[in-house]
């Protein structure tokens, strides 16, 4: 146990280094995109990797099928199984890869009908689209062996090399924007990086799992429990791609491309808060994993209440000052007049919040493997998403849009948890019922906090400056973690976090032991 907790703190402290340097680069590299490019290249870039989001669908789940066949072998040390799924898994990935290419060209035609009121040729708009499709497809090609790393708890070691890459693109990207002004090497640029780093992932596996360099038979015995697992996972995937994707190829299509890039950068800000959480908490799944396989179902119960905690305490303090002041960054970083309403901020945080808090809902169902149980929950709210996006849209315009994903995304919520309180850990009416009113709890102190926030900053500054933002950020971060703490500190799953700081302050003062 204390190796696993070892292996996910280091994972955990690399990744989460790995994603803000990676996030840093990219908010500079955004902002001279937009000036040298424009918005509307922004946004042909938001809609086309949405198409090409749709081409994914062809993964259908394998990946999460994958990893969790190979928690198991994995932790028992069953070498010449891991060999077979990872055999199987290349095979699938490179059809899946074959597939996405040949979508892609297919879809070409049709690009007229997503892609509206642009200046841009569709003959210049296609090529973009190839270059992008290039893109997705070689990660099928070469990143299978990710997964590996991330069941066996090493994703750390992916976590260094993408460090490594995105630190050394990102100048070719920057002399690219500044020098050359061409959208097209742009994205070539991204396509070598994608594939040199994928290809040096690709060696360390080679070398870290020496018995992986032998073919190995591939049993029909796994071929169809793994093809069981994904005809229920699809329909997760489907969601997943439903909430992600197809808002923005609504607003294409229905209001314009342009509205889109105007969004997605308010999107950025909320899609950088969650990966950050996404990426701190990655090597708790494989944790997960492993408590449910080797330890009780009170220890799995007592993980999944910390874990739930430590996701709160993060949504709080990330998303309390975006909702304070999303505007005032998005003014000094590309612009006052990409400044949208404040609707549109509280849309995307209540979205966000949503996806942070009940996150581990979905890791149980993925880590226990229910995914049939998930099925008709997903398939559900992803129809339901789809139709109130498109009849919100001819009602309140953009906000529709943004109401319907955040009422799916409450429906998933009830749903998924209704799956892992029965399913998983059992439990009863009364645990249920303490559960959903300390969400209703925190959710107030959420709400009432920004509120406060809001109106602390509003007596502080007037206008848009960095000077404002960053010190009413530090405010607003402070206001949050204290909050939290106040209201919090004498509940286990307090205790828990303040565990992990500990053990992590530790590690660093040690060097990294």
């Amino acid at each position: 146990m204390a190796k696993r907790n070892k292996l996910a703190l280091m994972s955990s402290a690399v990744s989460m280094a790995a994603q803000m340097i990676y996030l840093l680069v990219n908010f500079v590299l955004r902002r001279f995109f937009i000036q040298y490019f424009g918005m509307e290249i922004l946004g042909i870039n938001g809609v086309l990797a949405d198409v090409l989001n749709t081409l994914s669908l062809a993964d259908l789940g394998v990946q999460s099928a994958i990893t969790f066949r190979m928690y198991e072998p994995l932790a028992r040390g069953r070498e010449a199984e891991v060999n077979e799924i990872i055999t199987l898994f290349r095979k699938v990935y490179w059809a899946i890869g074959s597939f996405i290419i040949l979508g892609g060209l297919c879809c070409m035609p049709f690009l007229p009908f997503l892609v509206t009121d642009v200046s841009y040729s569709m003959a210049y708009i296609r090529f973009a689209f190839f270059l992008q499709l290039l893109v997705s497809a070689s990660t099928y090609f070469l990143a299978y062996k990710r997964t590996l790393l991330y069941a066996d708890q090493k994703q750390y070691l992916c976590s260094l090399v993408d460090i490594a890459c995105n630190l050394c693109f990102a100048l070719v990207k920057f002399a690219v924007i500044i020098i050359a002004k061409n959208y097209f090497v742009y994205l070539g640029v991204q396509i070598l990086q994608n594939v040199i780093s994928n290809l040096i992932v690709h060696q360390i596996c080679r070398r870290k799992y020496r018995f992986l360099n032998v073919k190995a038979p591939v049993g029909k015995e796994l071929k169809r429990n793994l093809f069981g697992d994904v005809k229920n996972v699809f329909a997760g995937k489907l969601a997943t791609y439903v909430y992600g994707s197809t808002d923005n190829l609504v607003i294409s299509a229905l209001i314009s491309t342009v509205s889109v890039g105007y969004l997605s950068s308010y999107k950025y800000i909320t899609d950088c808060l969650m990966s950050i959480v996404y990426y701190m908490m990655m090597p708790i799944q494989p944790m997960i994993g492993n408590y449910l396989v080797d330890e009780g179902l009170d220890r799995a119960k007592k993980l999944f209440h910390n874990y739930t905690f430590v996701r709160y305490f993060f949504a709080f303090v990330l998303l309390v000052p975006a909702l304070c002041l999303a505007d005032n960054f998005i003014a000094v970083w590309i612009g006052p007049e990409c400044v949208m309403t404040p609707w549109i901020t509280c849309l995307l945080v209540a979205d966000t919040y949503i996806s942070i808090v009940y996150g581990p809902t979905g890791e149980y169902i993925e880590v226990k493997g229910l995914f049939a149980q998930e099925k008709r929950i997903m398939l559900l709210a992803a129809a339901l998403n789809i139709v109130l996006s498109v009849a919100g849209v001819f009602v309140i315009g953009i906000y529709g849009v943004l109401v319907g994903t955040v009422i799916c995304q409450i429906v998933l919520w009830i749903g998924k948890s209704t799956v892992v309180f029965r399913r998983v850990l059992m439990l009863d009416k009364k645990e249920i019922a303490e559960y959903w009113f300390g969400q209703l709890k925190g959710l107030l102190l959420f709400a009432g906090t920004a509120v406060l926030g809001k109106w602390i900053i509003s007596q502080l500054f007037q206008g848009y400056s960095w000077l404002s933002f960053i010190v009413n950020g530090g405010i607003l971060v402070l206001l949050s973690a204290g909050m939290v703490s106040l209201f919090y500190c004498r509940t286990s799953g307090f205790a828990y976090m303040m565990g992990l700081i500990r053990t992590i302050a530790g590690r660093f003062r040690k060097g990294g032991e």
